[in-house]
């Protein structure tokens, strides 16, 4: 039923990316799913027919999934269970990654910021050097482990790294992974729908306005179709309880975004939940479904043979081009 499942094994990220539902709003506890319950839950999946061994298992939605003490054992789990599974992670955490880790392990995503100390500290908040030794050792050993990992950078732009993006293409060039960049977004359903409607508190829109490129925002909003259906229906998002969440972009604090527990509520139940939910009703009326899933715009133009041989400058110098044309039809 289901090809991609997201699982959040931990409910906390150590990044402090301030636009991000976990960089922003860290528990009071910090908890992940036990091996045990993990396995529970694939069981529970696998008996209601919900995945088979064409799905991939991600390992998580917000949180950092390095951060969790048990990962080798959840591993282990998805290997008996003969299933594929996916990791994204923000490079920060030095693993010990064990033989049988890598068996079905299909991508493997490294998140950044920017390309440089500066972007880090405005986002993450972490060693920028640090973070490039450990992508290097984690890139190598996945190679080891297991050639056919796809593996990439997730680049994401924002206003102040437009000039960096050469550079980090350049660094997954010469790790030989896939460079794939896109536009940072407000990630928490709650504060864009603020946004949408004016009411966001003036620091954080602040924040968004020096900071994020929301220029195709009301763009994305208005070419939403009438009958546009949300892909995230196709998702299934768990969180560390084992609760079914809505969609990737809805805080789970708040009750009215879960759909059914995997582990206590009938699956029939969940389902009902899941396609009947009153905030994806206004969710896709206000276009924010259409504005959620067409944002992350990925800048193919970036690796055209035009930009590898362009000097930094000279990269940006397009790339605020071409944000021209976009926002004043130039």
């Amino acid at each position: 039923m289901y090809k991609d499942i997201f699982i959040d094994i931990v409910n906390t990220c150590n990044a402090k990316c301030p636009f991000c539902i976990t960089g922003k709003n860290k528990p009071l506890m910090k908890k992940h799913l036990a091996p045990d319950v993990f396995n529970k839950i694939l069981k529970s999946l696998i008996k209601n027919q919900a995945i088979d061994n064409h799905s991939t298992i991600h390992l998580y939605n917000w949180g950092e999934p390095l951060l969790h003490p048990n990962l080798s054992e959840l591993v282990e789990i998805i290997n008996k269970n003969n299933l594929l599974y996916g990791l994204s992670t923000n490079g920060s955490i030095e693993f010990n990654f064990p033989d049988y880790f890598y068996d079905n392990l299909t991508y493997l995503k490294f998140s950044l910021p920017g390309f440089s100390e500066e972007s880090y500290k405005k986002i993450h908040g972490f060693s920028f050097k640090k973070i490039l030794i450990n992508i290097e050792q984690i890139v190598n050993r996945v190679k080891k482990g297991n050639s056919k990992t796809y593996m990439e950078l997730n680049f994401h732009i924002y206003q102040f790294n437009l000039d960096e993006i050469k550079a980090c293409s350049d660094f997954a060039k010469k790790l030989k992974v896939n460079f794939v960049p896109y536009n940072a977004i407000l990630n928490h359903w709650d504060n864009l729908n603020l946004y949408l409607e004016k009411k966001l508190p003036y620091e954080e829109l602040l924040d968004v306005s020096q900071k994020l490129l929301m220029y195709n925002f009301n763009d994305l909003l208005r070419e939403s179709p009438v009958e546009y259906k949300c892909p995230q229906f196709d998702l299934l998002v768990i969180d560390e309880n084992a609760n079914v969440i809505g969609c990737c972009q809805l805080p789970k604090e708040n009750k009215e975004y879960i759909c059914g527990n995997i582990l206590t509520d009938s699956w029939e139940r969940i389902l009902r939940n899941k396609i009947s939910m009153p905030v994806c009703s206004n969710c896709l009326s206000k276009g924010l479904a259409y504005y959620i899933n067409n944002s992350l715009i990925s800048f193919d133009f970036i690796n055209s043979n035009k930009i590898e041989k362009a000097a930094t400058l000279d990269l940006f110098k397009l790339i605020i081009k071409r944000f021209k044309q976009k926002i004043f039809n130039e």
